[in-house]
């Protein structure tokens, strides 16, 4: 019915089909580098002027956000990851005002990506 290198080649394709599904279905983890040019909060903590490691982790699109300075956790924040339409060029930090009138963290954009993480 199959020779041996037909049956290779099905088992090739199963596995790499089931890896696929795997990852799709998995939670996403990425890192990027931001700079902040201003003091501003984020999830209630607020972040210095500076640069940051930035690493996410998404649960569908929902994302837990842990910005690091010098290699410790400065803020965490649950984020909401949104796909968009093309990639951006830069890591861009968007900000805005908040209830208290405070530079309050909105949205991260990620370079190379079509994706970001708003807040």
């Amino acid at each position: 019915m199959f020779n041996s290198k037909s049956l290779i080649v099905l088992l090739l394709i199963g596995l790499v089909a089931l890896s696929a599904v795997a990852l799709a279905g998995g939670p996403q983890i990425g890192r990027a580098k931001f700079t902040i040019n201003e003091p501003m909060v984020i999830g209630g903590t607020e972040l210095k002027a500076g640069q940051y490691e930035v690493e996410w982790q998404t649960h569908s699109p929902e994302a837990d956000v842990v910005f690091k300075a010098k290699g410790k956790v400065a803020a965490q924040a649950q984020g909401k990851l949104v796909g968009t339409e093309k990639k951006f060029d830069y890591n861009t930090v968007l900000s805005g005002k908040d209830s208290s009138g405070r530079e309050a963290l909105r949205e991260l954009q990620v370079a190379g990506k079509k994706i970001k993480i708003v807040f």
